[in-house]
């Protein structure tokens, strides 16, 4: 069954309207659109004065940041980290589920914040184990809020996205996990993707 959902899936995207819908690039995926606009929305009155680094991502690079760095696995690990500098806003986007220590990795994220830095975590948690090379972690908004009070962050803040569709969308991947044609409404009982922000203390 899974391998005809493979040829399914390849032969579908051999169609390009058909490939955009259904498999975008991460920026117009739909189970992100909800959370990038939330955080677009909070960092890009930071930018212009801003030094950023994103944890092996990229989503996040083209806002007009005063300059921007992204640290990436295995060269910058955040639960065994090497000594690094400090930033205004540290962007972690669905990297946490793939570390083995997240209390260990949120701590890290603190400390490459400067005082008075934002931290950014984006996560999931009704979505498919995705193994890059391992899935361990699934935060609820409860747990995200907790992990990130914990590591020393203050006026956190955690938002999510979701809906039954789009968490039934998830289990049946490969065929339309990312599909740009799921609603967009909320229900905060199935949230697909968690989001929280996070200020170290100035002082």
């Amino acid at each position: 069954m899974r391998g005809l959902l493979q040829r399914a899936k390849h032969r579908l995207g051999q169609i390009p309207l058909v490939r955009h819908l259904l498999w975008p690039e991460p920026r117009q995926s739909w189970c992100r659109t909800a959370a990038y606009r939330s955080i677009d929305a909070k960092l890009e009155p930071l930018a212009a004065t801003a030094d950023v680094v994103e944890i092996s991502g990229g989503a996040f690079a083209d806002l007009g940041w005063r300059s921007y760095e992204r640290l990436t696995y295995p060269d910058f690990d955040l639960c065994d980290p090497a000594a690094h500098d400090e930033y205004d806003v540290v962007v972690c986007d669905n990297i946490l589920k793939h570390v083995i220590d997240p209390v260990t990795a949120v701590r890290t994220l603190h400390a490459l914040c400067r005082p008075g830095g934002l931290a950014v975590i984006v996560t999931p948690f009704l979505y498919l184990v995705h193994e890059a090379p391992a899935d361990y972690w699934r935060f609820t908004p409860d747990g995200l809020q907790r992990l990130l009070e914990h590591a020393g962050f203050e006026d956190v803040a955690v938002e999510s996205w979701g809906n039954r569709t789009a968490a039934v969308a998830h289990l049946l991947k490969p065929l339309i996990v990312e599909s740009r044609l799921l609603p967009t409404r909320n229900h905060p009982n199935y949230p697909v993707k968690v989001w929280g922000f996070g200020r170290r203390p100035a002082a």
